[in-house]
């Protein structure tokens, strides 16, 4: 499981997520069939190092035995590589990188299914920064189905700030609505009254005014909440380790805020 986050405010975009991934075996030991949890997978993934996009990926991390970060070194190399894919730094835009990301994905899917070894759930991404020439960060997300038909959509396009999180979010969902997914849609068939309810429960974070190194800090401690619930909390760990984070703002582009402690090499996919 994961927490996947993006806080987009008007001076840039944080993205965050921790590092636990969990293997699933049919009779497992552990809740909904977990057999194994690791940490130290990369889910937060700077795609092309010439433009200052980067995503955050949730559900299932992995295609044919292959990580989703392994997997994204292929992905840079085809922007990078000319052709087609080649992005333009000076002329593209974040959904024209989005699709790159959407296409590269739901295609390994697409074989990975013919093979045989479709994956158990579906893969998605939060894909964030700024398109070339623009004033303001965007977010975008992909969701990719277990036969790999993929879908794109914008996220709080027409606000001027948004907090967004993927994954495993029931802590969060706690914490900024006030209640549970399962307690929301309860409360929110109460017509009127259950709807007054839920708007007074709600907890806002971020605002478009709210400096970047703040958004950074929440960021963190959303991340470190989601973390600590899971830890202190019964059941499995299925979030944990420790946690990326990353800013992209219009003067320095991508920066590694928080990275975890892990040898890379100087053309890795998320190199510093």
């Amino acid at each position: 499981m994961t927490i996947a986050l993006c806080v987009r405010v008007g001076d840039g975009v944080v993205l965050a997520s921790d590092s636990a991934t969990s293997l699933k075996v049919a009779g497992g030991a552990g809740p909904a069939g977990i057999g194994q949890i690791y940490h130290g997978a990369r889910k937060l993934i700077r795609p092309c190092s010439s433009v200052p996009v980067g995503f955050v990926t949730y559900g299932q991390g992995t295609i044919e035995d292959q990580s989703i970060a392994s997997l994204a070194v292929g992905l840079r190399q085809r922007p990078e590589g000319g052709g087609d894919w080649e992005i333009d730094p000076q002329a593209y835009t974040v959904i024209g990188v989005a699709e790159r990301i959407r296409d590269f994905y739901s295609d390994r899917v697409a074989i990975a299914v013919n093979k045989g070894q479709a994956p158990h759930t579906e893969i998605g991404f939060l894909v964030s920064g700024y398109a070339a020439q623009a004033e303001q960060p965007e977010v975008r997300e992909i969701r990719i189905a277990t036969n790999g038909e993929a879908a794109l959509d914008s996220v709080d396009p027409n606000e001027g700030a948004s907090l967004s999180y993927r994954g495993f979010t029931d802590p969060l969902d706690r914490l900024i609505k006030g209640v549970s997914k399962a307690a929301n849609l309860v409360v929110g068939a109460q017509g009127a009254v259950g709807q007054l309810a839920l708007q007074h429960s709600k907890l806002t974070l971020v605002s478009a005014e709210m400096p970047l190194s703040e958004a950074v800090d929440l960021a963190k401690w959303l991340a470190e909440v989601a973390r600590g619930a899971m830890h202190f909390g019964p059941g499995a760990e299925i979030i944990g380790g420790e946690i990326d984070i990353a800013r992209i703002d219009r003067d320095e582009g991508f920066v590694w805020v928080q990275q975890q402690a892990l040898p890379v090499q100087q053309d890795a996919v998320d190199a510093l």
